[in-house]
């Protein structure tokens, strides 16, 4: 639907910037940390990368979090692939997505045998200095020193603030600080909680990214 749709695209253009960085590449590996519905809806419009970017070939995409769906025949030992059709004319081109997706923690999912390092990662509205903050707190951790960098989104300042906080005492340094995202979403929507009660907030209306060790 059209929150799906527009979802897509303000993931898309956050990545954008990143990707224009390697402009160059024939191939980018993303890892999206902490997926849940949004993400999934999305997946078509990553393909606007391989557009918008003329020699990229393949797109490497892995969705994992504790909301990720699961196949009941497998548990997290395993991970699920699918190839997604591209349009015509990247399929003539040579071009293709592959998407896998795995069912748990991101500093858990580093230590199987699918991880690979990716060229970047994102977790978009985690809330992780909000909600299930235990939940998070190992992967938070360990990207503090991933070897990758790392873009977080968020739609209110307090959380980018209580965000900060937990950056600030793992001594994490940024390739981007936080600043409010030029790509964010389209509708508005009122707060109800927070330090404004009523703060018109965004998708994705801020962002920020991690540096790599």
């Amino acid at each position: 639907g059209a929150l799906s749709s527009q979802a897509g695209r303000s993931h898309l253009g956050v990545l954008l910037l990143i990707c224009y960085v390697n402009g160059t590449r024939v191939s980018i590996n993303l890892h999206i940390i902490g997926a849940a519905g949004a993400e999934f809806a999305s997946v078509p419009a990553f393909e606007e990368l391989l557009h918008l970017l003329p020699s990229l070939t393949t797109l490497q995409l892995s969705f994992v979090g504790l909301n990720v769906a699961e196949d009941h025949k497998d548990d997290t030992k395993t991970q699920n692939l699918y190839t997604p059709q591209c349009c015509t004319m990247c399929t003539k081109m040579g071009r293709s997505i592959s998407i896998a997706t795995w069912r748990g923690p991101y500093h858990a999912y580093v230590d199987t045998k699918f991880y690979r390092i990716p060229d970047l990662a994102a977790a978009f509205h985690s809330g992780f200095a909000v909600d299930e903050v235990a939940d998070w707190s190992p992967t938070i951790k360990y990207l503090a020193y991933a070897p990758h960098p790392t873009l977080f989104t968020a739609a209110r300042y307090f959380e980018i603030q209580g965000e900060m906080r937990v950056w600030k005492n793992l001594g994490a340094r940024f390739v981007k600080n936080a600043e409010v995202n030029k790509w964010k979403g389209m509708s508005p929507s009122l707060g109800v909680c927070g330090d404004k009660p009523n703060e018109v907030s965004y998708r994705n209306y801020w962002w920020y990214i991690v540096k790599q060790r």
